[in-house]
């Protein structure tokens, strides 16, 4: 089974599939490392921290020497794409 987005940004393949019985009883480990120093937050300041990492990236980034091409989509564009919390796995119109 094999997935691709349009543009062949995203391409997943399945490679192995595994019956449910084989994986019964067996543990799933997740590393305590991942939940250190964790900051729980509201989903309105996950919203904000998002609008501020999208206004000041390209900024830090320019800071790090990296050039931009002149913007190619309308700026009325970017905002409806900043508005749906912009995932780019997930299909646009």
């Amino acid at each position: 089974m094999k997935i691709t987005d349009r543009t062949g940004d995203y391409d997943f393949e399945l490679i192995k599939s595994v019956s449910n019985s084989n994986l019964k009883g067996k543990l799933v480990r997740v590393s305590n490392a991942r939940y250190q120093n964790i900051k729980i937050v509201t989903k309105e300041e996950l919203s904000e921290a998002r609008t501020n990492f999208r206004q000041n990236a390209r900024r830090e980034l320019e800071g790090m020497g990296t050039l931009f091409l002149e913007d190619q989509k309308p700026k009325q564009m970017v905002r409806e794409t900043e508005k749906k919390g912009h995932n780019p796995i997930e299909l646009e119109d």
